[in-house]
């Protein structure tokens, strides 16, 4: 039987009510697809909290990010249960009687739904699904017994993922612990490198409007926290954006100046242009490109933000307070040593990345056998006519 995803579930989240002391809040860019990366979480109370800081919800509950072409779900432990979330994510939990809340999170987890879900997304700049766009995506419900045959499936498929995720995450721990013994504290410079400010040595670009057609357009919830991989790109349609962009070449280190996603670093592959809430720095001859997004990655580096901004209402770093930041200068030699270190373990990376994109790929075609049953079929209201 056919139904709108809004039949299939409870939209479960509350406004987040007042509470004593610090919870974690957890934005949206803080999970990386189904885990919460703890190091980009933030700790906050209630009378400072970042408006967006709004969404509580319970054990069970299942929540996905509203924004176009982005893919974060997870289902809240006892624990995560405890933290306040952004009003970037619904919260829903699935009526029993027509589907099963693990079913319900494999089926918005899959590139099927996230198709769906982007073609009824609306919005300017940044679109996003709202209650109206869900009840345009109609599916097919199988019987429950069939619905738990899909579970064994995936639970398989999604086990192996995670073991190639925790893979990747090791080898970024491996990068991040070659640094600090080559390199030592970041904030301390304790092995009493030379320093000089960072807008000295990596410069950032000014910002610009966007005047032409097909660029390539990057923004923050394009970005896989950790690793700084890109997960897809956008690209200009036709007509002027009227945004503030930096444009960025594959010389460029990109870095997030929005309080939440400090670590955020992408070193760019080609040309582009990104949002306002990334900064395009070009280190000179004496800063290596891989070297820099290591130092900006440090957790010695984001506590030293932190530090600065602690207390502060405003959700992006001050570009000031960034210049002021003494970045240590190694003898270049050694930055190299680094950055071959660091290529050779993205080389390692990019093949386990490779290996997860084929079990995602396998993911999203265990729905196929039941295209007439549940997921595959899904379509807008006006297709179905």
């Amino acid at each position: 039987m056919k139904y709108n995803f809004t039949d299939l579930v409870t939209f479960s989240g509350k406004a987040c009510p007042s509470f004593e002391g610090e919870k974690i809040y957890v934005s949206t860019g803080c999970l990386h697809t189904d885990l919460i990366c703890k190091n980009e979480t933030e700790l906050v109370n209630y009378s400072d909290k970042p408006s967006r800081a709004n969404l509580v919800a319970e054990p069970g509950d299942i929540l996905f990010a509203k924004m176009q072409s982005t893919k974060k779900n997870i289902i809240l432990s006892e624990e995560t249960a405890n933290y306040v979330y952004s009003t970037g994510f619904y919260a829903i939990r699935a009526s029993k009687n027509l589907i099963t809340n693990k079913c319900l999170y494999y089926l918005i987890s899959s590139d099927i739904f996230l198709k769906e879900k982007d073609k009824n997304c609306s919005g300017a700049t940044q679109k996003a699904i709202t209650n109206e766009g869900l009840k345009k995506i109609q599916i097919n419900i199988p019987s429950i017994e069939i619905q738990k045959n899909i579970e064994k499936q995936l639970d398989a498929i999604s086990a192996s993922i995670k073991h190639k995720e925790t893979q990747l995450q090791k080898l970024d721990d491996l990068v991040k612990a070659r640094f600090v013994e080559m390199f030592g504290n970041v904030t301390t410079n304790d092995k009493n490198w030379p320093t000089k400010p960072i807008s000295s040595v990596a410069p950032a670009r000014s910002p610009k409007i966007i005047t032409t057609e097909g660029v390539w357009l990057l923004n923050l919830d394009m970005i896989e926290p950790q690793s700084g991989k890109v997960l897809n790109k956008l690209i200009v349609p036709k007509g002027k954006i009227n945004v503030s962009t930096c444009s960025f070449d594959d010389k460029n280190v990109l870095y997030s100046k929005l309080r939440p996603y400090l670590n955020k670093v992408v070193l760019p592959d080609q040309e582009g242009y990104c949002t306002a809430e990334l900064v395009p720095l070009r280190p000179n001859n004496e800063l290596n490109r891989e070297f820099l997004a290591a130092l900006l990655r440090s957790r010695a580096f984001v506590d030293y933000i932190n530090g600065k901004t602690a207390g502060a209402k405003m959700p992006r770093v001050s570009m000031g307070i960034f210049r002021q930041f003494e970045c240590i200068l190694p003898p270049i030699r050694l930055q190299e040593r680094f950055s071959t270190f660091y290529k050779q373990v993205d080389k390692s990376k990019f093949a386990i990345s490779q290996s997860l994109l084929l079990l995602i790929k396998a993911f999203s075609a265990s729905f196929i056998p039941y295209s007439g049953q549940i997921s595959a079929l899904l379509s807008s209201r006006d297709k179905a006519g």
